[in-house]
C-alpha cells in the first residue's frame, strides 16, 4: 500500500474530499481508489474532526497546531517564491554582466580602430605635407 500524501490540490476524480466534499488544499491523497467512485482524499478540516473524535488533541490544541501549520506551509510558499525570484534576479545579473562585459569589449574595438584611423590620418597628412613641398607648394595657402 502507498503512503498517503499531502498535495496541494486533488489530483484525480472525483477532485473531492470524500466526506464533505471539499476541493480546498492542502489535501490528503490516501492513495486508495474505491470501484466505481474514484481516488479517496480526505480535507484538513475532516481529518481535524475526526482527530478530535478519537482524542487525539483537545480543539483548542488542534486549534492551534493548525493554525501552526497553515502559517508553516505559508511561509513556505512564500520563501518558494522568494527563491525563485532570486534565481531569475541572479540570472538577471549575470546577463547585465556579460552585456556590460561586450560592451567593454566593442568600446576597446572602437578605441583601438580611432587610435588606427588617427595614425593613419597623421601618416596621410605627412604624405601630403611631403609632396607639396617637393612642388614648391605652401600648405599654408
Amino acid at each position: 500500500m502507498l503512503e498517503p500524501q499531502l498535495l496541494e490540490s486533488p489530483l484525480i476524480f472525483p477532485y473531492a474530499c470524500l466526506l464533505c466534499r471539499s476541493q480546498k488544499g492542502p489535501i490528503a491523497d490516501t492513495n486508495v481508489e474505491i470501484p466505481n467512485f474514484g481516488r479517496v482524499y480526505l480535507c484538513q478540516l475532516c481529518a481535524k474532526t475526526y482527530a478530535k473524535l478519537y482524542g487525539f488533541a483537545e480543539g483548542t490544541e488542534l486549534d492551534i497546531r493548525e493554525e501552526a501549520i497553515n502559517e508553516a506551509n505559508t511561509l513556505r510558499r512564500e520563501n518558494t517564491q522568494l527563491l525563485e525570484q532570486l534565481g531569475d534576479a541572479s540570472m538577471s545579473i549575470d546577463s547585465l554582466k556579460r552585456e556590460k562585459r561586450d560592451a567593454i569589449e566593442e568600446l576597446e574595438n572602437r578605441a583601438a580602430h580611432i587610435s588606427q584611423l588617427e595614425t593613419t590620418l597623421r601618416e596621410s597628412a605627412a604624405a601630403a605635407q611631403a609632396h607639396l613641398s617637393l612642388v614648391g607648394g605652401n600648405p599654408a595657402e
